[in-house]
């Protein structure tokens, strides 16, 4: 079985959106906890609410574009889906459409399904640009 995701997906998928969580989270709220007298600067609530609309911002940008990327191997016959928690396998018989787009040296690869299934009808996969060409010399043949 072959992969096709990079190794930097599960970075992508786990470390990045806890590691912001936890400390961009931490660092928004002990602004809104510390008294208003502790700051030296006189436009507190502007901080505060300049931080917080940051962090909900980053917070959402990071749901749409790195906790929707799944993890994909292939063989001959199917993909192999997986969220890191469940797998589920998908015959290439259902899917549509590979397309990809380039992000530096690796590729944003958009796999379109005929049907709806466990992860939707739009797979998206962080790939190696290596990894594609092989996976897509497997297919065409």
């Amino acid at each position: 079985m072959n992969r096709l995701s990079s190794s930097a997906t599960i970075i992508l998928v786990i470390f990045v959106p806890v590691f912001y969580f936890v400390f961009f989270g931490s660092f928004t709220a002990s602004m809104w906890l510390v008294d208003s007298e502790e700051f030296a600067m006189g436009t507190v609530w502007f901080i505060r609410i300049g931080l917080l609309v940051l962090f909900l911002l980053f917070l959402i940008l990071i749901y749409f574009y790195c906790m929707k990327l799944k993890r994909v191997e292939y063989d001959q016959e199917n993909l192999y889906v997986t969220n890191f928690i469940q797998t589920i396998k998908i015959p290439f018989a259902q899917v549509k459409q590979f397309s990809s787009r380039p992000i530096g040296k690796y590729r944003m690869v958009k796999i379109e399904l005929l049907h709806s299934g466990y992860f939707g009808r739009v797979i998206r996969v962080f790939s190696d640009v290596d990894k594609l060409q092989l996976f897509e010399q497997i297919t065409t043949q």
